[in-house]
């Protein structure tokens, strides 16, 4: 079929006297068109003959086809070449402090593999992550390349059955995402500082992390939790044990990461320290005395915040008091990293100062009610002893009046 754009036989000219792009004049009421207008390549003068080539005069397709350095990105093998072609310019980069060492991550990656050496289309090229025509920067929320964006963006192949089918790869992966603590962060609190895909698999050089790359890559956020990890028995992997052993995934998972809890340490389910440790083993009494320090300082900690709101609510100035709770806590918030390392001791180092702490305050709670009480005494003493004089006074006046 021809795709003929029907124009003045006279060619138009600008005001500066240019000939006008014949894209402008055929595809100005198409939607590719519409998105290249609000696109950052727009705003850089890259217009439609930067990347589709050709004769930009050329008023129908076939000649258009036919002319010199057309490109057919309907080849999805030819995109990332096009991209590219400034993409890897540091020249033309410089201005807008881009990298340009995208096309060689992208070539070390799953996707660039599949494409550009297989030829497999069905891998994902620079415009299915970034888009084609509506190319936007990844600070605008309406980009593809957005933070927010990134699972979304993502699951457009990974959540299609029959892509992921070829690679024998879950397409649930999307939904896994969203409901783990990191997907609820980031979709639903809409916090920008959260995981996503691409700050666990990259993004040009998109590819799953090895089993000896997992703490590493966790360790990016989680520095102290990985810190400590390096100090406990799990990062040796045992003779004969499976080298999995020594990897953040074997208890927290992969997508699904859930917010960690007590459970976790007590439970026998998959990636709770009864799965793999008897209940009788040293491992598990580890771990269970390990959540009991941080139970027992959690529960110090509520019972004095109680008390204080009490003492609050009976008239006692209270901040200074909830000041050191919150130390208190800062105390439980560093044990939790600590654990990783497994070292009992270190665990209730930290804990028995937030009890301390705790008790401290309900000690002073305990001594301001006591001279609260004091003080009541007294009170009611003087009152008494005021109205026994006043008692007097007023027999003494009718005695005196009675003489009068």
């Amino acid at each position: 079929m021809k795709y003929v754009c029907v124009i003045s036989m006279v060619t138009v000219m600008t005001a500066a006297g240019a000939v006008n792009d014949a894209c402008t004049e055929c595809h100005k009421d198409w939607p590719e068109y519409a998105g290249w207008e609000k696109s950052s390549h727009a705003a850089a003068d890259v217009t439609c003959v930067d990347c589709h080539g050709g004769d930009p005069t050329a008023v129908s397709m076939d000649v258009v086809r036919a002319s010199a350095g057309y490109v057919d990105l309907t080849d999805k093998r030819v995109i990332p070449g096009v991209c590219a072609g400034c993409h890897s310019d540091l020249t033309a980069m410089r201005q807008y402090g881009l990298p340009t060492d995208q096309m060689s991550l992208y070539l070390t990656s799953r996707h660039g593999d599949r494409l550009v050496n297989f030829g497999d289309v069905k891998a994902a090229s620079c415009a299915d992550c970034h888009g084609a025509h509506l190319v936007l920067p990844a600070n605008d929320p309406a980009s593809k390349a957005n933070r927010f964006n990134i699972p979304a963006t993502c699951a457009g192949c990974h959540s299609d059955k029959d892509i992921m089918a070829a690679y024998y790869l879950p397409a649930d992966t999307f939904d896994k995402y969203s409901g783990s603590v990191h997907g609820k962060l980031l979709l639903e609190e809409r916090i920008t500082g959260v995981a996503t895909c691409a700050d666990c698999h990259g993004n040009h050089g998109a590819a799953p992390p090895g089993y000896a790359e997992i703490r590493n890559v966790c360790g990016k956020c989680h520095v102290n939790q990985e810190l400590y990890f390096k100090m406990s028995p799990h990062v040796e992997v045992p003779a004969g044990g499976p080298a999995a052993v020594s990897d953040c995934a074997v208890c927290h998972g992969y997508h699904s990461i859930k917010k960690p809890r007590p459970q976790m340490w007590l439970g026998t389910d998959d990636g709770q320290c009864g799965d793999c440790h008897a209940a009788d083993s040293v491992g598990y009494r580890r771990a269970s005395n390990i959540v009991k320090a941080l139970n027992d300082a959690k529960g110090a900690i509520g019972d004095a915040k109680t008390a204080v709101k009490r003492a609050a609510e009976d008239g006692l100035f209270t901040e200074e008091l909830e000041a050191e709770l919150t130390e208190a806590e800062t105390y439980i918030t560093e044990a939790y990293p600590v654990a990783h390392s497994l070292d009992l001791s270190a665990v209730t180092d930290l804990t028995k100062e937030s009890i301390i702490i705790a008790h401290r305050a309900e000690t002073r709670i305990d001594q301001f009610k006591h001279e609260q009480g004091k003080r009541r005494n007294i009170l009611i003493g003087v009152l008494a002893g005021l109205l026994l004089l006043i008692v007097l006074l007023e027999l003494k006046r009718r005695r005196l009046f009675r003489k009068l």
